[in-house]
């Protein structure tokens, strides 16, 4: 264990005060019974926290040999208090009732037991005109309500049925900014207007596309032209290149901008956080700038 004697503290911000006591606890190399911590900014539950990626910050320090002792002393008494039962959860035992109580492990086969299977939706259909301009309505204004709580001001918000999309279009500087900033606040805000119509007992017939004072389409621009501009350079090398990408929307700008380049193909590597897209050179094409390079020599390096 890591004594650190002068009790320095460090500030940890996470997204959550449990996760920057967690990563506390990694740094001074404790438990988490040997840490103090004092929060000093929580994020507030809601919308507008989640959106803005409002994250914890703590003060944290390793504990004192004196309050250690004295953590380990309560232990002791409070576990001496109820009848020497050892320490830990017990896998059934009864409570003050007299009723029998299950522990961790069988409760949640039981949960699991009872839960029942989720009903899944039911293919999207077309739907009537004035159900449909209804439906539009309806996100049209959700997503009204939604930005306007999470800038704190009036919202102006416009639709669109374009090629199968209902587009969004927000006329806010502050939710453009947002958007230039943040590629989960899309992201997030589209999935939460995909959920709101619940009396729809099916799919919706049509995707959603969220932009503000053009900021989105300024920054599809900007991910295609950095897309040919690295299709031409494996082309050119026949060395793949790989970009770090966090956003899924991100990606699948990519791989659209490039799907009719014969040249190269794209594909997504790793998991969650860490997922990455690739592009390499098609299979069987010579790099143009090594076309003295031995047909044999190439292929090997294939």
């Amino acid at each position: 264990m890591n004594t650190n004697r002068n009790r320095q503290p460090i500030r940890i911000e996470a997204k959550s005060v449990e996760q920057a006591v967690t990563l506390a606890c990694v740094k001074l190399n404790v438990s988490k019974d040997d840490l103090e911590f004092k929060v000093l900014k929580e994020p507030k539950p809601g919308l507008v926290s989640f959106f803005m990626g409002a994250k914890a910050e703590i003060e944290a320090w390793p504990r004192s040999t004196t309050n250690r002792n004295r953590h380990d002393r309560k232990g002791a008494e409070h576990g001496a208090r109820e009848g020497g039962r050892p320490q830990g959860r017990s896998h059934d035992h009864k409570d003050r009732r007299g009723h029998s109580k299950m522990g961790g492990r069988d409760r949640s086969e039981r949960k699991m037991e009872d839960r029942q299977p989720r009903e899944p939706k039911a293919p999207a259909e077309p739907l009537t005109a004035e159900a449909q301009a209804q439906l539009e309505r309806d996100i049209s204004q959700f997503c009204k309500e939604l930005c306007e709580k999470i800038v704190g001001e009036s919202v102006d918000v416009s639709s669109a049925m374009i090629d199968g999309k209902l587009k969004l279009e927000v006329d806010n500087a502050a939710v453009a900014s947002i958007i230039q900033t943040n590629t989960k606040f899309v992201e997030s805000l589209e999935h939460l207007l995909r959920k709101k119509p619940r009396y729809l007992k099916q799919e919706l017939p049509f995707r959603i596309f969220i932009d503000a004072q053009g900021s989105r389409k300024g920054r599809e621009e900007e991910l295609v032209r950095i897309a040919r501009e690295k299709a031409d350079e494996v082309v050119s090398t026949g060395q793949k290149c790989v970009l770090d990408y966090k956003s899924a929307a991100d990606r699948k700008i990519i791989h659209m901008a490039l799907e009719n380049d014969t040249r190269v193909y794209t594909k997504s590597i790793g998991n969650g956080p860490s997922r990455k897209l690739m592009i390499l050179l098609s299979r069987g094409r010579k790099p143009e700038g090594k076309n003295d390079q031995s047909e044999e020599a190439f292929e090997a390096n294939q």
